[in-house]
This record gives C-alpha cells, sequence and structure tokens, in this order.
C-alpha cells in the first residue's frame, strides 16, 4: 500500500491511519522540508502514523517568513 502525507494544516504534512496506536511527530532537519518523511508511512507498521512538520519557509512555504524563536512556533504547533 502506498500511502502519501496529506496536508492536514498548514503545519501538518499526515500519513493518514484509520487507528493508529501512536502518532510520531518528525521535525525536519536544517533547511529540509516535511517532503523528506514522504516514504516513511509506507516504511512503518499501519498503527504508527507519521506527522511530519511544514515549517513556514521551506519547501511550498518558502515564501512565508520563518520563525526565528522557538516559544512562536511551539504556541502554533500546540
Amino acid at each position: 500500500m502506498r500511502t502519501h502525507l496529506t496536508v492536514d494544516s498548514p503545519y501538518i504534512r499526515r500519513g493518514v491511519r484509520t487507528a493508529p496506536r501512536l502518532r510520531l511527530v518528525c521535525f525536519p532537519y536544517a533547511g529540509a522540508g516535511a517532503s523528506v518523511y514522504q516514504t516513511w508511512p509506507d516504511l512503518l507498521p499501519d498503527d504508527i502514523e507519521v506527522l511530519a512538520v511544514q515549517l513556514p519557509g521551506r519547501e511550498d512555504r518558502k515564501t512565508e517568513p520563518a520563525f526565528l524563536e522557538l516559544g512562536p512556533m511551539v504556541q502554533v504547533l500546540g
């Protein structure tokens, strides 16, 4: 089964699972975007759901200003 990350919100790309036992939240490494986790849902068991964070300033959000401090990012994602 081929699972793609779907856009759940501007900040979250989700590898949708019907009954996840666990949700794995993935933050991209320096300069990367959520697409680095595109294949992860296919590599993990069906009861693990991947939530890949897509931050402003990356990939399809490259025109948006990036967060400069951790606090505002945590508030938005919270």
